[in-house]
């Protein structure tokens, strides 16, 4: 997420990897003005002055690469006109992004007052459209962003509009007394929340703002706090800017000389690292940041080239995301235990991989870790006591997972509609989905659960949502699962989403895309999730510590 460049959410779209396009002789495995600024400029443009658009959403995704992060900036004013007849026309700019050499999307921002205001208000519209390849096919996202904010870039209100699937996420806020109020809608689910909110906080475009107002210099350091955009809500970071030198980069067909500038981004508990390159007047003409092992790069450019495609592709985020093994599992889901050595260039990889329940990590060093996997059934006993129990948040209905939506409940009332048992009927709902979701479609980013009961098709990701739905449904609790599952076609492990309940007072896991009524050792989590609008993003990106650098040996393997 390169924030600065607003309107891009993470890819993820167990897109960045829900496990192998299925093949032939292959499974179903489905294996997606903030600033407190250090330094101070009192640089204001005079009322009347050009007004330029100030932003290109910085998330591309996960989310969805965790559905992929990504920026591209506009320039802004400090100051806007303050009578309608001065009023410039609309600025626009155009962005274009690229993962390697292989174009992926583009970026469009427009900057112009609003029409009616009460008082001297802007608004900036960003939209984005990045196109993933992945097993083969194309996995789109789509981010609107609408901001009406203050001249000084203090948000009064905004819309947030994300499409992965078949029916867009939007998110409503508008700032009232110190506090952002929130509402989220989709498929016919509506939530509402709030956070405290200061006007020194940011909104969706604030580094850019902040660099066009007041340019860095070499050795300056600023930090600020601003909104991204997320694939199911709204998120707050921290951005930590140091210039760093001038030097001569490549930017679309040229070359010129920039400060270069160090981007460090904290949002949901991850850390994201990039670049940003500006010209004098603080205008960012290219951003690149690392999303695990691979880098994505914005660079400012003209309509046409940001709409031209790209006729090949030298990457494909599925098939590449694939971490191969030197041993074959031939019966990876008939595994009662499996013991790997997993290895990370630059982290321990205990510090990445939970611990808990049916997995078990230790340290070998700062760079190495073994992790033994245990098949769970509710029938088995449990080897640790259970470390995190259930919540109110794994029951409620949210807007990926409407466990509430009349279809989803008509489905859940039916399967298994005389069991009484929790696990059992677990199990019927996972053979349901397994059984009914039958078209494997990775040209969307991720689907609800509402979404997916009525279209019957999706990956890993909407077979998880699904089964989480139909299990709150019934009264059971259920969340996500994200991590890795081995592939037998590909001899490697995959990108996946699966499901864990909570069955006799532990979480057991279950695989709507297998099922088999529960899993085996060939499942790896890296994170669990309610899903909820709060807690989901910080899941998805969780990918990110692993994408592109893990390896994986096996070590020891024990059957059923």
């Amino acid at each position: 997420m390169q924030p600065g460049r607003a309107g891009v959410p993470v890819s993820t779209s167990f897109g960045d990897g829900c496990g192998p396009r299925p093949r032939p002789h292959a499974d179903r495995i489905c294996s997606r003005r903030g600033f407190r600024m250090h330094t101070e400029s009192t640089e204001r443009s005079l009322p009347g002055s050009p007004t330029r658009a100030t932003g290109h959403l910085p998330w591309a995704g996960v989310v969805g690469l965790a559905l992929a992060i990504s920026g591209a900036g506009c320039r802004d004013s400090s100051r806007a006109p303050s009578d309608k007849s001065d009023l410039a026309p609309a600025q626009e700019t155009w962005d274009a992004v690229f993962i390697s050499n292989t174009k992926i999307g583009w970026i469009h921002a427009v900057h112009m007052p609003p029409a009616f205001s009460e008082e001297t208000l802007v608004k900036i519209t960003s939209r984005s459209m990045l196109k993933m390849p992945r097993y083969g096919q194309s996995t789109a996202l789509e981010t609107e962003v609408e901001s009406v904010e203050t001249p000084e870039g203090a948000v009064r209100s905004f819309t947030l509009r994300t499409v992965a699937g078949p029916s867009p996420i939007t998110v409503e806020g508008r700032y009232r007394q110190g506090r952002l109020m929130l509402v989220t809608r989709s498929s016919g689910q509506q939530t509402e929340s709030e956070m405290a909110w200061s006007d020194e906080n940011g909104g969706f475009f604030a580094v850019e703002q902040s660099v066009r107002r007041a340019p860095l210099t070499t050795g300056e350091r600023r930090e600020l706090t601003c909104l991204i955009p997320g694939y199911s809500g709204v998120q707050v970071a921290s951005v930590i800017l140091e210039a760093v030198e001038l030097e001569e980069t490549h930017l679309l067909g040229d070359r010129q000389r920039l400060l270069k500038v160090r981007q460090t981004i904290l949002v949901a508990d991850q850390q994201i690292d990039g670049w940003c390159w500006t010209d004098q007047d603080g205008e960012m003409l290219k951003t690149s940041v690392l999303l695990g092992g691979l880098r994505q790069t914005t660079y400012r450019t003209d309509k046409e080239r940001a709409l031209t495609e790209t006729p090949t592709a030298d990457f494909d985020l599925g098939w590449d995301s694939i971490v191969r093994v030197s041993t074959p599992l031939p019966r990876p889901h008939q595994t009662r235990r499996i013991l790997y050595r997993a290895t990370l260039p630059n982290r321990d990889p205990s510090q990445v991989f939970p611990s808990g329940g049916s997995q078990q990590i230790q340290s070998i060093d700062g760079h190495s870790a073994r992790i033994a996997v245990l098949s769970a059934r509710p029938d088995v006993p449990a080897t640790v006591p259970e470390d995190s129990p259930p919540t109110d948040a794994d029951l409620r209905a949210n807007n990926l997972i409407q466990s509430d939506e009349p279809h989803v409940r008509d489905v859940a009332l039916q399967v298994a509609a005389a069991d009484t048992d929790p696990w059992t009927i677990c199990q019927a709902m996972e053979q349901w989905v397994f059984q009914n979701v039958r078209n494997r479609n990775f040209g969307q980013g991720f689907a609800t659960a509402a979404d997916v009961v009525r279209s019957r098709e999706g990956d890993c990701t909407e077979h998880a949502v699904l089964l989480a739905a139909l299990c709150r449904a019934r009264g059971v609790p259920a969340r996500a699962a994200i991590g890795l599952i081995y592939s037998e076609a590909d001899r490697g492990f995959a990108f996946h989403m699966w499901n864990e309940v909570w069955i006799a007072n532990r979480w057991i896991p279950l695989d709507a895309t297998l099922g088999l009524g529960g899993i085996g050792a060939a499942h790896l989590k890296i994170a669990h999730s309610d899903l909820s609008a709060e807690r989901a993003e910080a899941a998805m990106l969780s990918i990110l510590q692993v994408l592109h650098q893990l390896q994986l040996e096996i070590l020891e393997v024990e059957e059923d």
